[in-house]
């Protein structure tokens, strides 16, 4: 925002895609997968938390991952808020699981797409949370 005398001019909001929100909104996703992953590490070396229990509290940790990153593209970007959290959420999965394949031996396609296809709704929801902030 700049101003001229006493009235404040606000810049238009950029054309197309914003890669600056895309890319907060994934680093948001990936800051709380890693401090949720930490908080479950000490959890599950000092409480009586079986490793059982894991994969669903890893489930939820990506979704809300991918809905952090949809809200925090919201609200970087100026316009296009959906496709802005959509994109996030999807780029946050589609990160998540290429990093899943590459270092976890069961890590597949049916994981890969199941995750893909979770991220648009939960983009979406993140996206119209992300508006309302």
């Amino acid at each position: 925002m700049s101003v001229r005398g006493k009235i404040a001019v606000r810049k238009a909001p950029p054309a197309g895609i914003d890669p600056s929100a895309l890319i907060s909104g994934v680093v948001a996703g990936l800051a709380l997968s890693v401090a949720a992953s930490i908080l479950i590490a000490i959890a599950v070396h000092y409480t009586a938390l079986t490793e059982s229990r894991l994969p669903a509290v890893v489930f939820i940790v990506g979704l809300a991952s991918m809905f952090l990153a949809g809200l925090a593209a919201a609200r970087k970007s100026y316009s296009r808020v959906l496709l802005h959290g959509v994109l996030a959420a999807l780029f946050y999965a589609l990160l998540t699981s290429l990093v899943s394949v590459l270092f976890l031996p069961g890590a597949g396609g049916a994981m890969v797409l199941r995750n893909l296809i979770l991220a648009i709704p939960t983009g979406v929801l993140g996206g119209i949370v992300g508006v309302y902030l």
